[in-house]
């Protein structure tokens, strides 16, 4: 959540409506993501002081050039450290230049960026959709089913439309789930399908929104995560049963009176 808090402070901070620093154009398939400016990875901060405005287009370039060009990769950050000093609007021709200054590194490598970028668009790999996503909703501390995030719990990218049913590895086909929320879906959907489907409902409505799950919906996933608990106890298991006691009477009533 805080990445979203971050990147919508620096949103109003920096004016940005129709473009990102890189002047590409800000789209409902290219959204606007928080980029890290110092790496998380080298203790870089999720503050406004580090985050820099990118669409996915510019991020995925970024990342492209770090790949394969990481001098360039480290010029581009301090640009746009300067930017973010500055604490002004940026102009649309500064943003475009800036944007053409990043085309220029990648076609110094332009068969690796090119192979790269394009497995990154159409193929990416499970821990790139999870940070973009990450990105988006922001880092929480607890998934979107309600289980905490910590260092043995950590958060997996979890297809919403599953791919045996033509569900693409997508920022709009994911769902930020921790390890045991995942695994505990998977275990649910084979013996209770209705929750499994009332889960992948709100999963939609969570991603389609762009935001972190509001209180409504936290609320509504609390309910949720207590009748999965149930699905996994005796009782729980005692109860499904009856249930489907009364499902076959009615089923066999309905068949005598239809042979009457």
């Amino acid at each position: 959540m805080l990445n979203r808090v971050i990147l919508d402070d620096l949103v109003e901070i920096f004016e940005i409506t129709t473009y990102d620093w890189f002047g590409y154009p800000i789209t409902s398939e290219n959204i606007l993501t928080l980029h890290h400016i110092k790496d998380r990875e080298a203790g870089g901060k999720t503050s406004i002081d580090n985050g820099a405005p990118l669409t996915l287009e510019a991020h995925r370039k970024i990342n492209v050039l770090k790949d394969f060009l990481p001098e360039y990769y480290q010029i581009i950050n301090e640009m746009l450290q300067v930017i973010n000093n500055s604490r002004l609007p940026l102009d649309y021709e500064t943003a475009v230049y800036l944007g053409l200054e990043l085309e220029r590194y990648l076609s110094l490598k332009p068969s690796q960026a090119a192979t790269s970028l394009a497995k990154r668009t159409t193929n990416p790999p499970d821990n790139q959709v999870l940070e973009e996503l990450i990105s988006i909703f922001g880092n929480p501390k607890a998934d979107w089913m309600g289980y905490p995030v910590t260092a043995n719990n950590r958060l997996v990218y979890r297809h919403i439309i599953e791919p045996s049913n033509g569900g693409e590895k997508t920022i709009d086909n994911g769902a930020l789930l921790t390890r045991k929320g995942n695994d505990l879906l998977t275990r649910v959907k084979s013996c209770d399908d209705a929750l499994y489907e009332e889960y992948l409902y709100w999963f939609r409505i969570i991603n389609d929104s762009k935001k972190p799950p509001s209180r409504e919906v936290i609320t509504i996933m609390a309910a949720l995560k207590k009748r999965l608990n149930g699905t996994f106890t005796l009782k729980g298991q005692k109860q499904r049963n009856k249930q489907d006691q009364r499902r076959e009477q009615r089923l066999l009533k309905e068949l005598a009176l239809g042979t009457e």
